[in-house]
């Protein structure tokens, strides 16, 4: 083996989505820790991923072909909703599963850290999932439900380690002075003695849940005077008046005024900082929430996805978690009053929790390890009939 190991990284690295980022830089400064030598490689992301996420390195299908191993980045992409058109479940195999499925035919480990897993709807995907983990070097899933899924298709629980998201073990040794200074900076617009941010995907033209959810969070904040507002988005276009997220927060705007500050998309760690500085959180989205948390600030999720749930539970903060489905039938003011009632304390996350995230990094420090110090085996190059039916 070369004395420059080559590690490709592959998860949700299509769109500038702050949470696959974030799991993406993460997942980078371990490689880059705990291998230093190695020359690391994001073969399917965009461009615009890379420079957002501030990873340099390497892309497309030259550096997956040249590669000693690929190392599956945490994300919620080992799922499928009974939703998806054809197009969607397409889209799903040849981004996510086929990877994998080329990885193994090349004879090159991979490795499948920190992922989400179902729910998983049929039993063409169970069996291509099945493949792909059952090939895998290593495993960790980010919680209970993904290793039962696992188990559920007949992935052996002796191959899988549950772990959590890497994101949990976020705190400031993390952050860069000059992004807390931007947060700073940010914030100061925003002068009340309280701020929570408010993130949501859609307006109330999305839906009547959505209607319900930010009537409901207008109300509590017009009882709550003296909390400042800062209206976050994030992977916004250079026409962002076209994204649901930017509307949310126009929407948000508009009704709350001055006391409001439409924050819009920060770099990553600024981003990160803000939700650290932040007093409290009001999200439909997963990682804001979890990054929140992770710096001990209160954070209530009005949840679209069960994975939300998930984590919530993880945190023993099921009830700072509702379904959005539901927003039309709660008192959302009260679910809110009930989630704020100690904004003023920290709010910190189980240190048990805390140690699962940790173990990822020994997890992909063990697999580094094996499969860029030992001699690799001789591996056939694919065939370009190969490369096609792969989907790559």
């Amino acid at each position: 083996m070369s004395s420059t190991p080559a590690v490709a990284l592959h998860g949700f690295v299509f769109r500038t989505n702050f949470g696959d980022m974030l799991l993406s830089r993460l997942t980078a400064d371990i490689v880059r820790r705990r291998s230093p030598r190695a020359a690391l490689s994001l073969p399917f992301a965009s461009r615009t991923f890379v420079r957002s996420a501030g990873i340099d390195c390497a892309r497309g299908l030259r550096s997956f072909l040249s590669a000693d191993a690929l190392l599956y980045q945490g994300g919620g992409y080992f799922a499928f909703s009974p939703h998806f058109e054809l197009l969607d479940r397409a889209r799903l195999y040849q981004r996510f599963y086929a990877p994998g499925l080329a990885a193994g035919a090349l004879g090159k480990p991979y490795g499948i850290f920190a992922v989400g897993v179902g729910p998983i709807h049929s039993s063409f995907q169970s069996r291509v999932v099945r493949r792909i983990f059952q090939g895998a070097s290593m495993i960790s899933v980010r919680d209970e439900e993904g290793h039962d899924w696992l188990r559920r298709i007949g992935v052996s629980h002796s191959q899988i380690d549950l772990a959590a998201d890497l994101a949990i073990n976020l705190d400031w040794d993390y952050v860069p002075q000059a992004a807390v200074q931007e947060a700073d900076r940010l914030l100061a617009d925003i002068p009340s003695e309280r701020r929570i941010g408010v993130h949501l995907s859609g307006p109330s033209s999305e839906s009547s849940e959505y209607a319900a959810a930010i009537r409901g969070i207008v109300d509590f904040l017009k009882r709550r005077p003296e909390i400042g507002v800062a209206l976050l988005c994030d992977h916004l276009p250079d026409n962002p008046e076209t994204i649901p997220q930017y509307r949310a927060a126009a929407e948000m705007a508009e009704h709350l005024g001055p006391r409001a500050k439409f924050i819009g998309q920060p770099p990553l760690w600024s981003l990160v900082a803000l939700l650290g500085k932040l007093d409290g959180l009001i999200t439909n989205k997963l990682h804001v929430g979890i990054v929140s948390s992770a710096f001990g600030r209160r954070a209530v999720s009005i949840a679209k996805s069960e994975k939300n749930f998930r984590f919530f539970r993880q945190a023993g903060a099921e009830s700072r978690c509702m379904r959005l489905a539901d927003c039309t039938t709660t008192d959302i003011p009260a679910f809110l009053e009930r989630g704020f009632e100690s904004l003023h304390e920290p709010t910190p996350l189980p240190s048990s929790l805390k140690e699962l995230a940790r173990k990822n990094e020994t997890l992909i420090g063990r697999f580094l390890e094996a499969t860029t110090s030992a001699t690799p085996p001789q591996r056939q190059p694919l065939r370009q009939g190969e490369v096609r039916e792969a989907g790559l």
